[in-house]
C-alpha cells in the first residue's frame, strides 16, 4: 500500500471541474480535474443495477479506489446515497 497512504490531491483543493464522458454504451463514466485541467479522480456508475454503485478511482486504470456511494433503496429517483471511503484514503480524512 505504499504509494496509495499518499495524500491525494482532491483533498488539497476546494474546486474542481467533473466531464462526463458522452459515448459510454452502458453506464455513466465522469472524470474530475482540477482547475489546471490536471486529472485528480475518475468515476464509474453501472447501468441497470437496482440499487445505485457508484465508484471513484484515483487513476484512470480504476486500480486505487478512493470511495464508494450507494443508494440507500432500490429504484428511488430521490435517493439518498451513503459514502464509504477506501480504508487508506479514509485515513487522511
Amino acid at each position: 500500500m505504499g504509494t496509495a497512504l499518499a495524500r491525494h490531491p482532491i483533498l488539497e483543493i476546494d474546486k474542481f471541474m467533473i466531464r462526463r464522458n458522452f459515448w459510454v454504451l452502458f453506464g455513466a463514466k465522469f472524470r474530475l480535474f482540477d482547475m489546471n485541467g490536471t486529472l485528480l479522480a475518475t468515476c464509474q456508475q453501472k447501468a441497470f443495477r437496482l440499487k445505485e454503485d457508484i465508484r471513484v478511482y484515483a487513476d484512470e486504470a480504476m486500480t486505487v479506489e478512493l470511495l464508494t456511494m450507494k443508494a440507500r433503496q432500490i429504484v428511488d429517483f430521490g435517493a439518498a446515497y451513503d459514502p464509504e471511503y477506501a480504508h487508506h484514503f479514509a485515513y487522511w480524512l
